[in-house]
């Protein structure tokens, strides 16, 4: 049994490995793009949070966060803003869309249908 320490200290050694992850991902994968005429920065990486866009969002520059990856059938897409944008209003448009106002998604099946949004 680990005590409660313990239980905390490899906690923290995960949550250095995930930020040191997503500061590497974010440098070298990160782009921008627009999507629905809003400012966006994109990442193709699986389960990402607002916090995987720490290292390179801009709130003077960007107004969304994407994650896209490829689920071997189809491609999920996952939006996030800290700003007053209705994210769930953008992922309504798109097959399995939905979620939150500052946290939704939703499915393509070719990246071009996301890639093509971005004017």
């Amino acid at each position: 049994d680990k005590s409660v320490e313990e239980v905390i200290e490899i906690g923290k050694s995960i949550l250095t490995y995930v930020a040191t992850t997503d500061v590497y991902n974010c440098s070298n994968n990160g782009f921008e793009m627009q999507f629905k005429g809003y400012r966006a920065i994109r990442l193709n990486v699986p389960g990402i949070s607002t916090d995987t866009f720490k290292s390179i969002y801009d709130p003077e520059k960007h107004d969304l966060m994407i994650g896209f990856n490829y689920t071997g059938k189809f491609w999920k897409v996952s939006l996030r803003s800290i700003k007053p944008i209705d994210c769930s209003k953008l992922a309504i448009e798109y097959p399995g869309g939905g979620g939150h106002f500052h946290a939704s998604g939703f499915e393509v099946y070719k990246i071009t249908e996301l890639l093509e949004h971005g004017t």
